[in-house]
């Protein structure tokens, strides 16, 4: 892969629909799954990328009594760990390496610490792997940092003025070979795949009602 076209597809303005939202001190943040990030990492990257964990440290672990709705009581462990990971990327024969830093936290009964200790540990782990695959620019969540930013705006934008994009869903429009509609799909390398996808599935659904079915 050229370098300009590993920054086209790094500049790329991130896709609203891959967002999620969750409610901290009453307030929502957004943000992108660690399994999304990863997806994404092998999709621009081309699978040409690793990260390790360079450090792990318990921040505290307390043990408390849990009330349930019954009125019994279950003893609980709670342990938060902070994690340090490197991302490498080979970029045609170039190791980039960048880090990040993040922390996780996980409860789980005192019968069973194990299960704390595994569910903070991997959450500190995926937070610092985002932070350090964020430094790569908005397709790893970097403009959710930026609070002025229009999202479904900026987004539509890049769509409108994506040259490759305004051709191929064109030539999508007026195919009338699903096989070839396939390849196109196969063939198209950009950023917006699932709305390739969707002007497909489209133009299948017109030529089967065309074609009775037969086609």
């Amino acid at each position: 892969m050229s370098k300009d076209t590993l920054i086209r597809k790094l500049d790329q303005p991130l896709s609203p629909s891959r967002v999620k939202f969750r409610e901290k001190s009453k307030t929502q943040l957004s943000y992108l799954s660690g399994a999304d990030v990863e997806r994404a990492a092998n999709t621009i990257f081309k699978h040409a990328w690793s990260s390790e964990t360079t450090q792990l440290v318990k921040l505290y672990e307390r043990a408390y009594s849990k009330t349930k709705t019954n009125g019994t009581t279950v003893d609980m462990v709670e342990v938060a760990y902070m994690a340090k990971v490197r991302v490498l990327v080979d970029i045609n024969g170039v190791s980039v390496v960048r880090e990040g830093c993040g922390a996780g936290n996980g409860q789980s009964s005192a019968l069973n610490p194990f299960d704390a200790h595994e569910l903070a540990i991997k959450e500190a782990e995926t937070d610092a792997r985002k932070r350090a695959l964020k430094t790569f620019g908005d397709q790893f969540g970097l403009s959710l940092y930026e609070k002025e930013i229009n999202l479904a705006h900026e987004y539509a934008d890049a769509q409108k003025f994506d040259i490759d994009y305004v051709d191929l869903t064109r030539k999508i429009a007026t195919e009338t070979s699903d096989a070839e509609l396939r390849n196109l799909y196969r063939d198209y390398d950009g950023p917006f795949k699932e709305e390739v996808l969707a002007h497909i599935m489209v133009r299948r659904k017109e030529l089967y009602r065309q074609t009775g079915g037969n086609k």
